[in-house]
């Protein structure tokens, strides 16, 4: 398990792109990215992340444009609807450089949707939903998580 160690972007000069992409992190954690105040692009993909924490996130979000991430480990559930919301609300923008990008590695039903293929509607306990056709919507998960 490969994991990001506390405080270890302290002497960094408020870096604009952070590549952490490919190399093995396992886990980033809530404090990460204290202190990155001017962080517009992430790249976190290639890397066996199961989960991302909303809160390790949550210092970036007047700032963050760009987040290149997903991959066969990646669970899309409740616990990662957050950046369904960003889409929404931040116009965040999310990519992969991997050969053939997934986004979710499970559960299987969601392998072939994007990220800009699921919604998010906080009114609802925060329903997440996969659009399809552009039309319809089809309930994939209720989350009763507090909203961010």
């Amino acid at each position: 398990m490969l994991m990001l160690s506390l405080n270890v972007f302290d002497y960094c000069i408020l870096p604009k792109v952070l590549d952490l992409g490919f190399n093995l992190l396992t886990e980033i954690p809530t404090d990460a990215f204290n202190g990155l105040n001017s962080l517009t692009l992430l790249a976190l993909d290639g890397n066996p992340l199961a989960t991302l924490q909303t809160e390790s996130f949550s210092r970036l979000n007047s700032t963050l444009r760009g987040l290149s991430l997903g991959g066969r480990f990646l669970s899309c559930d409740c616990r990662i609807r957050w950046v369904a919301e960003w889409i929404q609300k931040y116009d965040l923008q999310v990519t992969s450089r991997e050969r053939n990008p997934q986004f979710c590695g499970s559960p299987p039903s969601l392998r072939q949707y994007t990220f800009y293929q699921l919604k998010h509607d906080g009114k609802n306990g925060g329903v997440i939903s996969l659009l399809l056709n552009d039309t319809k919507y089809l309930i994939l998960l209720h989350c009763h998580l507090p909203q961010t």
